[in-house]
């Protein structure tokens, strides 16, 4: 099922530079990648002693806590009503006939969950993993199995596209005040400097060599060329 909504999440873009951007941000979420200081200090351990949350500043900032952050628990359910909404308009008429607002949300029942139980379907929801319950509740409701699948992408697309913008963006550009402030911003571009691929003596000298090719390889191609314009020039005169 994960690849099905996968495939069809790929449809409902159109490619763009923004669109490339906002994929890079699904791959990340669904293999446990994207860039928390939790991430960031396994490879720079000594610059990023402090990883808690720049919100809260109490729990350490791993993938899972970007979606259980108690600073934004108000802001995620207003997120998600908004999903929901968008997900209506975006259904094909065929489905609009049978589902309404109140309905999907009866079916998701994310507004019956309490705190730990909406924190934990969100966790599974950034990953892309959406519960077999939610297929079979939709059967129920004479929603057909292509009609369901379809439901459950643009539902996951709308939601990972909230998440992006109303939580990561935010949690990124906080974080980078914060590392500018604290000077892990020079420190972590002095860490690539060093570990950057050091170019041997024997690399330089045939990279010297051919650029010295290429350079007589050109000259005897516009000599050829010169002579061919004189060759002609001759018989014109001829």
């Amino acid at each position: 099922m994960f690849w099905s909504l996968l495939k069809i999440c790929r449809k409902l873009e159109v490619y763009s530079t923004r669109t490339d951007q906002a994929w890079m941000f699904r791959v990340k979420c669904i293999n446990r990648l994207l860039p928390t200081l939790e991430r960031k200090k396994l490879y720079a351990r000594t610059h990023y002693s402090e990883i808690k949350c720049r919100k809260c500043k109490i729990e350490t900032e791993t993938m899972e806590h970007l979606t259980e952050c108690s600073l934004d628990q108000v802001k995620w359910k207003s997120i998600e009503k908004d999903v929901l909404e968008k997900v209506i308009r975006e259904m094909k008429e065929s489905t609009q006939e049978k589902m309404s607002t109140g309905l999907l949300n009866g079916i998701l029942k994310w507004e019956e969950e309490n705190t730990s139980q909406s924190r934990a379907r969100r966790k599974r929801f950034m990953r892309g993993i959406i519960t077999q319950e939610i297929r079979e509740n939709l059967r129920a409701e004479g929603i057909l199995r292509k009609e369901a699948t379809e439901l459950l992408a643009i539902l996951w697309n709308k939601w990972i596209d909230a998440f992006y913008e109303e939580i990561w963006k935010p949690r990124c550009q906080t974080t980078s005040e914060w590392e500018k402030k604290e000077g892990l911003e020079k420190k972590e571009k002095s860490r690539r400097k060093k570990y950057k691929r050091k170019t041997t003596q024997k690399q330089k000298q045939e990279g010297k060599d051919n650029q010295e090719q290429r350079k007589r390889i050109l000259e005897e191609r516009k000599g050829e060329e010169e002579k061919l314009r004189e060759i002609g020039l001759e018989e014109v005169v001829k």
